[in-house]
């Protein structure tokens, strides 16, 4: 290890000199001092100025970690909105334990100290002087000064031994400016949303962005496509013009499709209302396009019909599968509910295949909503998860609805998965409910692991 990366033997060892460094770039520049308008210093760093250094870590499997994001993300996709744990990316994508004992070797061998690993091991900190970062990275560092503050900077790329240019992206701490903080000036509203127009008038807009002989708008339409409640949207515009005495625009709301009265976006619709009619004063009409839910309502519906429909004629299916029914379910809830509804899906890829009745896992999570969140004012979440238990498949859908007291409904439909339970799978399979803490309720389903592919129970 020492002669890979070029350090000095012990006295009385048999080598007389280090082995040469072969030196490979990360990616951390040199600092850039003509951009930032800082002046170098001739005052040399003392060696003992200490930095704070966090070293960066390339993941393992980058091309397949990106096309399992995407996947998940892709409507139809066997793991769409099959999320990973922290444990699962940390198994399949973080840097191995290998490489991050060889860069806590090196680290330590340039005199570093107070190293710490971060739990998804991409970043390695470290204390060390000037002197040892300049060693260990094969760069020079040089004092700057900007705007009365001083602070230093790498004045080469920063490099690692060639053994480690896999593994290390980037040396963060080597350059120690810091931006200022913005402080602005207090500002009170009696009502309405923030002023989008407090740090920059309307009136400067063009000067500021150069427009030059960019046109206005003059007597044309615009829109502002917007979705859920526009509460106090045109109220707050209306005195935005009279403060800014800008001319009164006119208004129309287009309403398409299911309305959602979601009211998160609320200072992003009034920041787009007030910012357009006021970068262009003299438009014809403003329309505030409320495509509502609908196109992604339609989405979701086409997606839940195309994977249920075809279950209904099914004697068996698959954890994937109804797990697939159960988000496309989810997600034409959550355009209902807004806020008032968050899901989770935890399914290990060693289940995906694992067989499951059809339709039962989704009649669960319809009871949940039903029962549990929709009677809520504040709704809540739910989480479905599977593991192995025991040699048998646990699947587990919980909820921290109104609970058992509060709760009413979803008799047939328990009643009917305990029926089908027992006639498929006798007393190998087993339904409970239980209490949710601090609130809520967990339905758990047991049944034997078989693997759809084989047709023999998993061990």
């Amino acid at each position: 290890m020492l002669g890979t990366f070029g350090l000095t033997a012990p006295p009385g060892s048999a080598a007389t000199a280090p082995a040469p460094v072969t030196w490979s770039a990360t990616h951390t520049l040199a600092f850039d001092s003509a951009r930032l308008g800082a002046t170098r210093l001739a005052t040399p760093i003392p060696a003992s100025r200490r930095l704070h250094l966090a070293i960066a870590l390339t993941p393992r499997h980058q091309a397949a970690e990106r096309r399992a994001l995407r996947a998940m993300y892709t409507p139809g996709s066997a793991s769409y909105h099959h999320y990973l744990t922290p444990h699962q990316w940390n198994a399949r994508y973080a840097p191995s334990g290998s490489r991050v004992s060889a860069v806590r070797h090196y680290l330590a061998s340039r005199g570093m100290r107070g190293l710490h690993v971060t739990g998804n091991r991409q970043l390695v900190t470290a204390t060390a002087t000037a002197a040892q970062a300049e060693r260990a990275f094969g760069t020079s560092l040089a004092q700057f000064r900007v705007s009365g503050r001083t602070f230093l900077a790498n004045t080469t790329v920063a490099r690692v031994p060639t053994a480690l240019a896999g593994t290390v992206s980037a040396v963060i701490g080597l350059n120690t400016f810091q931006l200022p903080t913005p402080r602005p000036a207090r500002h009170t509203q009696a009502s309405g949303s923030p002023d989008p127009f407090l740090l920059l008038p309307p009136k400067r807009f063009r000067r500021t962005y150069r427009t030059g002989d960019t046109s206005v708008g003059r007597r044309t339409s615009i829109a502002v496509l917007t979705q859920g409640s526009m509460r106090h949207v045109v109220a707050d515009l209306r005195k935005a013009e009279r403060t800014y005495h800008l001319p009164r625009v006119p208004v129309t709301r287009v309403k398409v499709g299911p309305q959602s009265h979601d009211a998160a976006g609320l200072d992003e619709w009034d920041m787009d209302t007030q910012t357009s009619t006021a970068m262009a004063p003299h438009v014809k009409r403003l329309y505030q396009v409320d495509r509502g839910a609908g196109a992604r309502m339609l989405r979701n519906l086409k997606e839940y019909l195309a994977v249920a429909l075809p279950e209904m004629r099914r004697t068996q299916s698959t954890l994937a599968r109804e797990l697939a029914h159960v988000t496309a379910y989810l997600d034409i809830q959550q355009i209902r509910m807004g806020r008032r509804l968050a899901y989770g899906i935890d399914l290990p890829p060693d289940l995906h295949d694992a067989r499951m009745p059809p339709l039962m896992l989704l009649t669960l999570v319809e009871n949940a909503v039903k029962h549990g969140l929709s009677p809520s004012p504040h709704g809540g979440r739910i989480d479905v998860r599977a593991a192995l238990d025991g040699g048998r498949l646990r699947v587990a859908v919980a909820d921290t609805g109104m609970g058992f007291t509060k709760s009413k409904g979803g008799g047939a439909g328990l009643a009917n998965i305990r029926a089908r339970l027992s006639a498929q799978y006798g007393s190998t399979a087993s339904f409970s409910l239980s209490t949710n803490e601090p609130q809520g309720i967990i339905a758990t389903l047991f049944l034997p692991h078989e693997n759809a592919t084989s047709g023999k129970v998993a061990l």
